[in-house]
């Protein structure tokens, strides 16, 4: 009779092909835009009694899961969460039934991974499609998808099948279009621009993934709100399912003070003129320039003649 293999779920290294990239690389994450692909083989395991194979009544099937990446859409420009978990499980087409699962630790650092994942075949066989997720702190579901239908059958081993992953859980995996609406293009540091995103298809509220190009200069938080740090400008992208959208932000200097020369000046007559200029300073000290400079104040002392251009009216002192 046929016995079900002792095999456990494991995770092995993959061999050959295009190695994961490290998520703690910067310049290989946005080298390209990539999607993670996920080829899945099956394989009979049989067991042997006396001179001949006993015919079966069920069969082991043990799936192994290639988790790949290849180059191909606008997705994962600057995704850099950590992976700590891949889950995989098989349902049965016709009845929705679980027939295999496993869940194993991974690493972003390895270059992919080989996943066994067993399948008792009842006679005659069936198909099954199988989920991979991808989790990370947390639990979060940070990359799934669905690979299409297979035939699992005894005696029958299958091809290697593609199954693209998109951004977040599988119940983004319906979204049909996404777009980034509102906010500002441009906010002075220190200053806050609100995205959102429009989505079609979703299953739901969408669970969608906000990354900014370059934190230092502006970051991006779970909203879509974008906090302008140094001036730059930066490209903000919003990920759902296997659908992107990216905005540019440019942040400009803030003007923390104004610097005005001479300091101090003495008019020894009346109708007497001094002339003042002004440079704005941004937090860090360096001039803001193409500022208009707005000038006032003298009162009853000093007439205002424009550009930093003072009279002397009544005798007295002034701040200008």
């Amino acid at each position: 009779m046929w016995k079900r293999s002792p095999r456990r779920p494991r995770i092995r290294r993959a061999t050959g092909g295009v190695g994961v990239p490290d998520h703690d690389s910067t310049e290989g994450l946005r080298a390209s835009h990539l999607l993670w692909v996920a080829g899945l083989v099956l394989a009979l395991v049989g067991c042997v009694e006396g001179d001949g194979l006993v015919e079966p009544e069920s069969a082991v099937a043990t799936t192994a899961l290639s988790v790949v990446p290849t180059v191909e859409s606008e997705l994962l420009e600057g995704a850099t969460e950590e992976l700590e978990q891949l889950r995989l499980t098989a349902r049965r087409t016709d009845t929705d039934e679980v027939v295999g699962s496993a869940e194993v630790a991974v690493s972003g650092e390895e270059e992919g991974w080989v996943v066994d994942l067993e399948i008792e075949i009842t006679q005659g066989g069936f198909d099954v499609v199988v989920a991979i997720e991808l989790m990370g702190p947390g639990g979060r579901v940070v990359w799934s998808g669905l690979t299409p239908p297979i035939q699992v059958r005894p005696g029958q081993a299958s091809s290697p099948v593609e199954a693209p992953l998109g951004r977040g859980p599988l119940e983004n995996a319906g979204i049909t279009a996404l777009s980034i609406v509102g906010g500002e293009d441009e906010i002075e540091e220190g200053e806050e621009s609100a995205f959102e995103v429009e989505v079609e298809g979703a299953e739901g509220e969408p669970e969608v993934f906000w990354e900014s190009s370059e934190p230092e200069v502006a970051s991006v938080d779970e909203t879509g709100a974008a906090t302008g740090h140094l001036p730059g400008t930066v490209t903000i992208q919003a990920m759902a399912g296997r659908h992107s959208d990216e905005r540019t932000l440019t942040v400009t200097q803030r003007v923390e003070e104004v610097e005005v020369e001479p300091e101090e000046a003495r008019l020894t007559e009346l109708n007497a003129e001094v002339e003042f200029t002004a440079v704005p300073l941004d937090p860090r000290g360096d001039e803001v320039a193409g500022r208009e400079v707005e000038w006032g104040g003298g009162g009853e002392v000093l007439e205002l003649l424009g550009d930093g251009r003072y009279r002397a009216v009544a005798p007295g002192s002034a701040v200008v």
